[in-house]
C-alpha cells in the first residue's frame, strides 16, 4: 500500500489514518437546532463514520444522533478514558455555538471555521453574559493599540440592524480564537487565504461543503400562473443577505414582467407586498421542490465573514441561474457558474444583470449547467472524507501531543 500511495501522491500519514478507525471528539450543535452547523455536523458524521469512531459532544437544544456515542458538551469535563484525545470543534456565528467556543478555549484541539470573522457571536456573548473583559481581550489581540478606536465604533448607537451588521462584518475578530487551535479547517479557498494573511501558520484544511442526497421523491411543485417570472432567495435570513436589494430588483423587473419574489427559508421579513411570498422553514423535500420553480435566484451579500453558502450550492445543484455579489468566497466562484455583480453598486448592478439574463436565454441555460457542475465538485463526499482525516492529524489537544491523557491537567 505504501508504494501505491506514494505513486498516487498520497501522504503516508493519510494512509496510516485510513488503516485504523481512529477515535475522535466532535463538539458541535446538532439537529433539530435550526443552524447550518447542525446540518453540517450530521454530514461529517455520516460521511466519515466508517473511518472515525466519533464521540459527539452536543450543545443545548440538540438531540443525540442514533448510532453515535453522544454526550452533552458539559460532559467533556467529566474526564475519563472514553474521551478521545483528538478533538474537533465546529465554530460559526450562530448563537448555538457559544458552548463550543468555551469548550475549545478550555480543552484545545482543531476547529472547523465556518466563518473567518466571529465578531457577531463574540459581541453577542459579551452582551448576554456581561463579560466585556473577555470581549476586550479579543479586540486587543486583533487590533493592538487600535482596539479602543474599534471599541468606540462598535459602541455607537446603531442607525439600523443592517448598519450594525455592516460594522461587525468590517471589523473582524478571529485571531485570538485561532490561537486556541492546533489546526483549522475552513470551507473555501478564500477563507484559507484570509487565515494565512492573518498569521495562522499551523495546518489549514479546506473541507468544501457536501450536500445531502436529494429526497427519493419530491412533492409536486406549486402551480404558477403562465408567464409568471419566479425570482428566488434561499436559506435563512440574515442582515447581510441583501433582502432590500432583492426587493428592489424584483420591483424593477415588474415594470416589464409578471415577476414575484419567493423567499424560501426561515426568518425573511414580510414587506407586506402582494408579489412577495414567504415560505418559512420547510421540510427538506418541499424545500427542494420549490427551489426548482425558480427561474433565477439572487444572493446579494454585502461584505463577508468568510462563509460558504450551502443555500447557494443548493440553488446551483438545482440548475437555477443565480446572480451573486463579488463579496468574500463568492468572488472565487468560476466565471460561468454564476453571474457576479459589484456589491458597491447594488441594487443597480443586480437589476442590470437580471435584465441581461432575461434577454439571453442561452446564457441562462449555460449558467444552469455550469453552476450544477460547480456544485457537484464542491460537494464531493470522497474528497470531504479525506479532508476530515487530514484535519484529525492536527487535532490533538496541545498538552496531549507528547503522551497519554492526564485528566488532572486538562
Amino acid at each position: 500500500m505504501g508504494v501505491v500511495g506514494s505513486a498516487l501522491g498520497i501522504q503516508g500519514s493519510y494512509l496510516a489514518w485510513c488503516a485504523v478507525r481512529r477515535r475522535a471528539l466532535l463538539a458541535t450543535p446538532l439537529p433539530p437546532l435550526e443552524t447550518g452547523l447542525a446540518t453540517y455536523a450530521a454530514r461529517i458524521l455520516s460521511i466519515t463514520r466508517d473511518a472515525v469512531d466519533w464521540t459527539v459532544a452536543f450543545t443545548q437544544g440538540s438531540e443525540a444522533l442514533p448510532g453515535f456515542r453522544c454526550i452533552p458538551i458539559s460532559g467533556i469535563g467529566h474526564c475519563g478514558p472514553d474521551i478521545p484525545a483528538h478533538r474537533v470543534f465546529q465554530l460559526g456565528n450562530s448563537t448555538h455555538c457559544t458552548e463550543v467556543f468555551h469548550a475549545l478555549r478550555k480543552w484545545g484541539g482543531a476547529a472547523i471555521f465556518h466563518e473567518t470573522n466571529f465578531h457577531h457571536i463574540l459581541r453577542h456573548m459579551a452582551d448576554t453574559t456581561g463579560d466585556w473583559a473577555e470581549y476586550r481581550k479579543h479586540l486587543e489581540h486583533e487590533y493592538g493599540s487600535d482596539a479602543q478606536r474599534v471599541s468606540r465604533i462598535m459602541g455607537r448607537p446603531a442607525e439600523s440592524r443592517e448598519e450594525y451588521d455592516r460594522r461587525l462584518r468590517t471589523h473582524p475578530l478571529s485571531k485570538r480564537v485561532a490561537g486556541w487551535c492546533t489546526a483549522i479547517a475552513c470551507l473555501n479557498d478564500a477563507a484559507r487565504s484570509t487565515l494565512q494573511a492573518g498569521g495562522f501558520e499551523k495546518r489549514i484544511t479546506v473541507l468544501g461543503h457536501p450536500l445531502d442526497p436529494l429526497p427519493d421523491r419530491l412533492p409536486p411543485p406549486p402551480v404558477t400562473p403562465p408567464g409568471e417570472l419566479v425570482v428566488g432567495v434561499a436559506g435563512s435570513f440574515g442582515y447581510g443577505r441583501g433582502w432590500k436589494h432583492a426587493l428592489s430588483v424584483v420591483s424593477a423587473l415588474r415594470a416589464d414582467h409578471d415577476a414575484v419574489l419567493v423567499a424560501l427559508g426561515a426568518g425573511w421579513p414580510d414587506p407586506g407586498l402582494s408579489w412577495v411570498r414567504l415560505t418559512g422553514r420547510l421540510p427538506e423535500a418541499d424545500y427542494q421542490s420549490i427551489l426548482r420553480t425558480f427561474h433565477m435566484a439572487l444572493d446579494l451579500r454585502e461584505g463577508s465573514c468568510g462563509e460558504t453558502s450551502g443555500s447557494l450550492l443548493e440553488l446551483l445543484r438545482a440548475s437555477v441561474p443565480t446572480i451573486v455579489t463579488d463579496s468574500g468566497s463568492f468572488a472565487a466562484i468560476p466565471s460561468g457558474a454564476v453571474i457576479r455583480v459589484s456589491a458597491r453598486d447594488l441594487p443597480h448592478s443586480a437589476e442590470a444583470a437580471a435584465r441581461y439574463l432575461l434577454h439571453n436565454p442561452s446564457l441562462m441555460e449555460e449558467l444552469s449547467s455550469r453552476g450544477a457542475a460547480y456544485a457537484a465538485g464542491q460537494s464531493d463526499t470522497a474528497v470531504f472524507g479525506r479532508a476530515i482525516l487530514e484535519l484529525l492529524e492536527g487535532s490533538h489537544a496541545p498538552h496531549e501531543r507528547t503522551g497519554g491523557m492526564d485528566c488532572q491537567n486538562l
